[in-house]
């Protein structure tokens, strides 16, 4: 309802699984004072790693996050970084 004072675009990966969980903001381009109603374009230009992998014990997944403030109300989106576009799959590469 109200106009936000920043939104935050972040590209970001994070593991899920046993064991403690990683974050990682890769990079954050901010939009200072946007409108009320808006539409923006944001680029990101993709690293070589790590790649996006799912295995029996942990994961590693990449997304696009908004975070608007104040308020810090945020969305994300989840994105594949990896060979082909898509996951590596540990357990049919053999490794457990």
């Amino acid at each position: 309802d109200e106009t936000p004072a920043k939104i935050e675009a972040r590209l970001v990966w994070h593991t899920t699984g046993k064991g403690d969980r990683d974050l990682k903001v890769v990079k954050t381009v901010v939009i200072d004072h946007p409108p009320a109603r808006d539409e923006q374009f944001v680029n990101f230009a993709l690293p070589w790693g790590p790649y996006s992998f799912s295995g029996k014990l942990i994961s590693l997944v990449w997304g696009i996050e908004l975070v608007v403030s104040p308020g810090n109300n945020s969305v994300r989106s989840e994105i594949v970084v990896a060979p082909h576009g898509t996951e590596v799959l540990l357990r049919s590469a053999g490794i457990d």
